[in-house]
Parts: structure tokens; C-alpha cells; sequence
């Protein structure tokens, strides 16, 4: 879950399961789709990362930093109207079916309450 650091203007990666990449991070600024889900806190969810659609408008380190992904989940967890991190999940299979609605609605039930806790500090 990649949150913004306090000290500089990147993402920086705070908890991992799988194949974590420990030291990843990203600027907190671009313009590709990552940015704009962050910046709009819409929920991306990319079934095939090399559709001619989606490639161009991924981030230059996106390709560099997970080659191996085919398909991912990008959720903001948005706090007083500002992106403060993510969650993110990718496969290394082209996932033309996507998450079943209950999978997903079950996924924003988690960020919400990961959300509401943040705004109870």
C-alpha cells in the first residue's frame, strides 16, 4: 500500500503480501493513469496492461518497476479530498473478466475502513 511521503513528494511502498517490491516508489506527481485515479480518486481496474489504449498513458516506471504485470487493481484511499496512498494488487496473466461485482464491492468495504480509521487519528 504505497502512501505519499511526509518528507518528499513520493510514493513510497508501507506494506506488501506477495512479492513485495520493498523498495519501490514513484513520484507523487505525473501525468499518466496512475496519477489521474490519484488525483480523481477513481478506482482503476486494468484487465490488460498492453491494450493500445492503456500502454501509452502508464508511467515510465510502471514498465520498468513490473514487467511482469498483465492486469491490476489501483484503489485511492483518499482523506479530506487528498490521495494520501493506495491499494494495489496486480496479476501476471491478462484478466479479461475482472473481479466479480461482490469481490470488488468487498475490496471498497476494506478501503473504506481503512479510510475511516485514517480519519479518526
Amino acid at each position: 500500500m504505497p502512501a505519499p511521503s511526509t518528507a518528499t513528494t513520493v510514493f513510497r511502498t508501507r506494506a506488501a503480501f506477495g512479492e513485495p517490491r520493498a523498495n519501490f516508489s514513484f513520484p507523487a506527481r505525473g501525468a499518466d493513469l496512475f496519477h489521474a485515479a490519484l488525483a480523481h480518486a477513481t478506482d482503476l481496474l486494468i484487465a490488460n496492461v498492453d491494450a493500445a489504449k492503456v500502454r501509452p498513458n502508464l508511467p515510465d516506471w510502471f514498465a520498468r518497476d513490473f514487467a511482469a504485470t498483465k492486469s491490476f487493481l489501483l484503489m485511492p484511499l483518499v482523506v479530506n479530498g487528498k490521495a494520501i496512498g493506495f491499494f494495489y494488487a496486480d496479476r501476471a496473466v491478462v484478466d479479461d473478466c475482472g473481479l466479480a461485482a461482490d469481490e470488488l464491492n468487498l475490496l471498497r468495504v476494506l478501503r473504506n475502513q481503512v479510510v475511516l480509521a485514517m480519519r479518526t487519528k
